[in-house]
């Protein structure tokens, strides 16, 4: 960048006001806008601090996560496993232009434990490096940091002074919604409501709505009839517009949503909750094949249907093995007294000779849990199959934040967490076998504290009962 083209941009970035910020985003097709007041440590050398645990950051769109070894020593006095995220990031530059950056990342160090953001000036030559270079401006307090996700996974960044006119007009500012050390602005400046609060005003609306016929919305945003056991989830997206796609992010506005089967939702009562369904990354199961995983573990199906067989049952760390598989299942790299996990560690199960059947790496098992559990939504969920399969949806709604890794892993150590699959192989002496999968990871709903820091009940119709309950 020239002189000339340096003080152009430092003009252009210190005239910005916010409005100026949201409609450049807006125009870039971003979903959410969110910003940070940067310290006297966040730059390129020391990186940008983001979270203590990359369950706070599933608004930042990243492909699949990578175990590393670490390099520093810092933190616990001795060296573990990193996890990077890979982020498709562009940073705004001057005329509305973008420029996309080569090796943009989250790193999380679960030593410490803390996310970072680095790499997020490689290759970008017309970035606001000054900002962020440490023998520039990247020591200065009060710079801010603008992140704003779209729905195809990029991530957009600009970065301006503490002198600008959008700082100015941000320090003046009361911004309630709050996602760890950044605040969420509303693109629309129209409107000052939450995410949450359109989230149970669309509860409410469907609440009221009493029986609705199963549906699903497809990929090619056409509803239709749904007959599968998972229909209560799909009838309530596609209420609130959401495709059965089938990605691993958050449902509406940073919030899964979870429905939970219950007999009334006027009286929900105990229920069982499916956490993730995660496919194994490891074990006999992929390196043979999940056919040949059920022909060695699997067995008859107990109803008799011919020709079936199947893998199901309920698995817990620290239980004995399952008296159909012969399996158990373990849980390797994860210490429950100091809460700290390596990069090699994985959910396991295995035969009393340490064959490994299936099992999830730590990699696999974070990954899913970062994009998807965040800030959940657990709807309960009443079904009937007469005069067709309709379903309706609770009033009272279990809001759950603070979702760490580690209690995750701790809930999986103590059995809280178990694994129940559904699995079977049907026409097996046939040239052509037919292979269901589902690997379920589930929790008794009132063992849904153990995996948050905060839960509460709300009701989507306020009113209706007393407004809030903390459990």
């Amino acid at each position: 960048m020239t002189p000339q083209e340096f003080l152009g941009h430092e003009r252009w970035l210190n005239g910005l006001t916010l409005d100026t910020i949201r409609r450049m985003f807006r125009e870039q097709g971003a979903d959410q806008l969110f910003c940070k007041v940067l310290g006297t440590n966040n730059n390129s050398k020391q990186q940008i601090y983001v979270a203590q645990d990359v369950s706070e950051m599933a608004w930042i769109p990243t492909g699949s996560v990578e175990p590393v070894p670490s390099t520093s020593g810092k933190g616990t006095g001795r060296r573990g496993p990193i996890f990077r995220f890979p982020v498709r990031m562009a940073w705004i530059t001057p005329g509305g232009a973008v420029e996309p950056v080569r090796a943009a990342k989250l790193i999380a160090y679960p030593q410490y434990p803390e996310v970072r953001l680095s790499g997020f000036l490689a290759g970008a030559d017309n970035a606001p490096s000054f900002l962020m270079n440490e023998n520039q401006r990247g020591h200065d307090p009060g710079r801010l940091l603008f992140l704003a996700p779209r729905h195809d996974g990029t991530l957009f960044a600009l970065c301006v002074p503490p002198e600008s006119a959008a700082a100015r007009e941000f320090a003046s500012l009361d911004i309630p919604d709050r996602r760890g050390v950044f605040a969420r602005l509303r693109l629309d400046t129209q409107s000052s409501r939450s995410g949450l609060e359109e989230l149970m005003e669309r509860l409410c609306s469907i609440h009221r709505q009493g029986w609705i016929s199963a549906r699903i919305l497809g990929k090619d945003g056409i509803e239709r009839d749904c007959r599968g056991s998972n229909c209560g989830g799909y009838t309530l997206e596609a209420r609130l517009g959401i495709q059965a796609n089938g990605v691993a992010e958050p449902d509406f506005m940073e919030w899964e949503l979870k429905t939970r089967a219950v007999p009334d939702i006027d009286r929900p009562g105990t229920s069982t909750v499916t956490l993730m369904t995660p496919e194994p990354d490891g074990g006999a199961y992929v390196t043979q094949g999940i056919g040949s995983f059920i022909r060695h573990w699997g067995y008859r199906d107990k109803q008799g249907r011919p020709d079936r067989l199947n893998f199901g049952g309920i698995y817990r760390c620290g239980m004995q093995a399952h008296a159909d598989t012969h399996l158990a299942m373990h849980l390797e790299g994860y210490d429950g007294d100091s809460g700290t996990f390596t990069g090699a560690g994985a959910l396991l199960l295995a035969d009393a000779g340490g064959t490994v059947a299936a099992s999830w790496s730590f990699a696999k098992l974070l990954d899913h849990w970062k994009r998807k559990h965040t800030h959940t939504a657990y709807i309960p969920c009443q079904m009937r199959r007469k005069p067709g399969l309709e379903y309706r949806y609770g009033n009272e709604i279990t809001l759950a934040e603070g979702a760490e890794f580690r209690r995750f892993l701790r809930a999986l150590m103590r059995g809280t967490v178990y694994y129940d699959p559904g699995i079977k192989l049907e026409g097996v002496s046939s040239p052509a076998p037919k292979t269901k999968r589902r690997s379920q990871l589930r929790v008794k709903s009132t063992d849904l504290g153990a995996l948050y820091s905060s839960m509460r009940i709300e009701r989507a119709c306020r009113g209706e009962a007393s407004d809030q309950e903390d459990i």
